[in-house]
């Protein structure tokens, strides 16, 4: 693949079960200038939401846990946590909003 195109800090995530093998995520990794790979147990969706912020306060009022604070993806808006069942969630919020 080509990503000559990539001008952004890439966190290549992976699924411990994914389709793809070892040695094509490193490659991927090592074709985008900057990047880096995790590897997460199961699937991990993220959910476009207005505000990060806001929906973070709601998810703690309601009995989530935030275990990754707004700003460790920067420049992406982004935060994850668990819901009550133990599934790790993600939020995404456009640049801009």
């Amino acid at each position: 693949m080509e990503y000559a195109q990539v001008d952004r800090p890439a966190l290549l995530i992976y699924g411990d079960h994914d389709w793809s093998r070892a040695n094509e995520r490193e490659s991927d990794r090592r074709a985008i200038p900057g990047a880096q790979l995790r590897i997460n147990q199961g699937l991990l969706v993220y959910i476009m939401v207005d505000s990060v912020a806001a929906t973070v306060d709601v998810i703690a009022a309601q009995g989530g846990t935030l275990v990754q604070p707004i700003g460790a993806d920067a420049p992406e808006i982004t935060a994850r946590f668990r819901d009550p069942a133990g599934n790790l969630i993600g939020l995404y919020q456009e640049p801009g909003h």
